[in-house]
């Protein structure tokens, strides 16, 4: 069976899988104008290279981690069609984890094997059944972990640390004293990334709310500190040119001593990224980050062709090469604000919200999910992932009657 090209209909007659989908590709793309292809290039292009670069900055990476990036989520994002791939807020805990706790070649590690361990093993985990209050409560508790990673470039404090939990001791030791000039650029983008979304929500849809946030705090910086030397406000000065890249340091900066950080990574991405895909109808969500610099998950688009996909790598390669002093001046206080506002709205609430609705085991739920929860707090990615893990796999009851 086959598809004619010249009759326009199924006729008989031997013929490749492959030109089949290649066929039913272009009968698919031709619906959409070439006007139209163009417009879904620069929505995506608005989505993929805000996410790619605040990513970056946050963990204090250079550019060419952003166009490496941008590129795969470009291919991955033309094998899926229908959804757009990009970095989330939600997985900076994880990240945080083993690019502070070992070094980013540790993280590259970890997120291409868990990947991996995601592909090999997301088959015989299908039968695994992951409760629905053990995946909100860890959404949750990612979503709060990035919060209190994230304010600290929200702010400006200065403080350090690898997890939440140590992020807050150290806000706790240095004193919570925020800086009040780059605090008024991000609480722009605070008010208009929460706003931005409702009051247009049309407009939404063709510019994503993380390209007009950061835009407007961007083109103020600009004028309030024309002169880079004498700025008064924390830039993403990380953001170094491509061609600065030092392959030694990079090296060079990894020992031996990663090596257990490494493998929890893995382990913690593997997990996480068999969970999303299992709650996902789409086959790449979860083997999506191999061979990637940052995690990614996907958001729905109408489509995303060829054509579109030029348009993103294209001007993404052609700014992030040719202009990469642009990058720099983005103020990191409206970059850690636009992304823990994109967390939360990221967040299943009705999901959260059915898990207090439901009369059946409804205690233990909420038990389950409150520890869940406060694990990516108070502990180290690794054992909260472990923790969510017991829940997961025990025997319900058997954890009722000990309770």
């Amino acid at each position: 069976m086959g598809y004619c090209l010249f009759s326009n209909c199924i006729v008989k007659y031997p013929c490749s899988d492959f030109l089949i989908k290649v066929n039913l590709m272009v009968q698919a793309h031709k619906k959409h104008t070439i006007k139209q292809q163009l417009g879904f290039g620069f929505s995506a292009l608005m989505l993929i290279l805000p996410l790619s670069v605040c990513f970056s900055a946050v963990t204090g990476q250079g550019l060419l981690p952003v166009l490496i990036c941008i590129l795969w989520c470009t291919l991955i994002s033309l094998l899926s069609k229908k959804n757009i791939y990009a970095p989330t807020p939600l997985y900076i805990v994880p990240f945080f984890f083993v690019c502070f706790g070992g070094s980013f070649f540790v993280a590259l590690f970890s997120v291409s094997s868990g990947a991996c361990l995601c592909a090999l093993f997301s088959k015989k985990l299908k039968k695994i059944h992951t409760p629905d209050y053990v995946m909100s409560g860890a959404m949750l508790g990612l979503c709060l972990g990035a919060t209190i990673l994230l304010t600290n470039s929200y702010f400006g404090i200065g403080a350090s640390g690898n997890t939440p939990f140590e992020i807050l001791k150290s806000y706790r030791s240095l004193g919570f004293h925020p800086h009040f000039m780059g605090l008024l650029t991000g609480t722009i983008t605070l008010f208009t990334m929460i706003t931005y979304p409702f009051k247009f929500k049309k407009l939404n849809k063709h510019i994503p709310a993380p390209f007009v946030t950061l835009l407007i705090p961007f083109v103020l910086n600009l004028f309030l500190n024309p002169q880079k030397e004498y700025t008064a406000i924390n830039e993403a000065v990380c953001l170094i040119p491509v061609t600065q890249f030092n392959l030694k340091d990079f090296v060079l900066s990894n020992s031996s001593s990663h090596i257990p950080v490494a493998l929890q990574g893995a382990l913690v991405f593997g997990i996480i990224f068999t969970g999303a895909a299992k709650h996902s109808e789409n086959k790449l969500n979860g083997i999506c980050s191999i061979a990637h610099t940052f995690p990614v998950t996907a958001y729905p688009t109408k489509d995303f062709t060829f054509v579109s996909g030029c348009v993103v790598a294209i001007i993404s390669t052609i700014s992030i090469v040719f202009f990469p002093e642009i990058f720099s001046r983005l103020p990191l206080h409206s970059v850690g604000s636009m992304l823990i506002v994109f967390a939360w709205q990221s967040l299943p609430y009705k999901k959260i919200a059915l898990i207090f609705k439901n009369k059946q085991n409804r205690a233990f739920s909420i038990i389950g999910f409150v520890i869940c929860t406060l694990s990516f707090v108070f502990l180290d990615a690794f054992t909260a992932v472990l923790i969510c893990l017991v829940f997961t796999i025990s025997p319900k009851r058997r954890l009722i009657n000990e309770g």
